[in-house]
């Protein structure tokens, strides 16, 4: 979803599911196959000058699938 509320700020919220490498619990490295789906959802909001995005700042939280 993409928010507009004036030509020089954009807000974007979006989620992702994706199967991290890392197991935050133990702190250790793990195969694919044995990954757990996690989803991620989160908020990008930017500020615009002359068609560039001059700030930018990403909110992100991890959700169980």
């Amino acid at each position: 979803m993409s928010v507009h509320g004036h030509k020089n700020f954009t807000a974007w919220e979006w989620e992702i599911t994706c199967k991290p490498a890392f197991d935050a619990e133990t702190g250790k490295d793990v195969k694919k196959e044995d990954a757990t789906p996690k989803k991620l959802v989160g908020r990008t909001l930017m500020w615009w000058e002359d068609g560039k995005i001059v700030r930018n700042h990403d909110y992100v939280q991890a959700k169980e699938v």
